[in-house]
């Protein structure tokens, strides 16, 4: 991503509504689809910290990321259990990790070969381990905003299934996340196409509408737990690495 979008999650990701229903989805489906009492979990692209942070106070949590900016945030946030890496070839041993979580990762244009990423997380989980993977859905909502957090490519279920079970793993939950505010974000985006901006989508919300938006996305994850939503603005997958 652009520097500046790096400053800018940095800056939102702990009080953000966006972000916060992301950390509220993964406790819900670790609680339900990890069988571990103490996972040992790798964040695969682990941005500028703040999943790994949260996960850390629970769990032995190690994060790797690609690019050099984002490794300065996780410093700045004080963590040392972060280091350089490629999810292309990710630098542990087969049969490392319990879970394995990636959020908005394998759409990048860094990412080569998406398959090739979703192989290297089936291949450094334990046998029984789990991914949960979240990333940008639908190619009509494509914009300039993909510009700024330099987007190659979005998912829709079936593509991403097929990704998923070419990499070897069994798919236990595939579903659309923020799903109720997929049309106003089509508007947004399909605007943008006429409108192009050079900066993300995302704002620093406050007050009433963050506070209003957290509790929307917890009805939603709740509801995920036991459901798919036929659309969304996201794609959530776990992925479960053959016992």
């Amino acid at each position: 991503m652009n520097v500046g979008e790096y400053r800018k999650m940095f800056a939102l990701e702990e009080r953000n509504w966006w972000y916060i229903a992301k950390r509220m989805l993964l406790f819900k489906l670790l609680s339900k689809y990890n069988h571990v009492k103490a996972p040992k979990i790798l964040d695969a692209g682990c941005g500028t910290g703040v999943v790994v942070q949260k996960l850390s106070r629970y769990f032995d949590t190690v994060g790797i990321d690609y690019s050099k900016e984002a490794l300065k945030f996780c410093k700045d946030r004080g963590l040392k259990n972060v280091k350089f890496g490629n999810v292309m070839k990710l630098g542990f041993k087969s049969n490392t990790f319990d879970v394995v979580t990636s959020f908005d990762v394998i759409y990048h244009q860094g990412v080569i070969d998406d398959v090739k990423a979703l192989s290297e997380f089936y291949r450094v989980l334990k046998p029984g381990g789990i991914l949960i993977l979240t990333d940008s859905a639908f190619k009509i909502l494509s914009s300039s905003h993909d510009l700024a957090v330099h987007a190659k490519r979005r998912y829709n279920k079936k593509e991403l299934r097929a990704k998923m079970i070419g990499a070897g793993f069994r798919v236990e939950k595939l579903s659309y996340y923020y799903f109720t505010i997929f049309i106003p974000v089509l508007i947004v985006r399909l605007l943008k196409k006429i409108l192009p901006s050079k900066e993300s989508d995302m704002v620093d919300s406050k007050g009433f509408v963050n506070r209003f938006m957290i509790k929307l996305m917890n009805i939603e994850s709740t509801l995920l737990k036991k459901m798919n939503f036929p659309f969304g603005v996201s794609v959530i997958a776990v992925g479960r690495k053959n016992e």
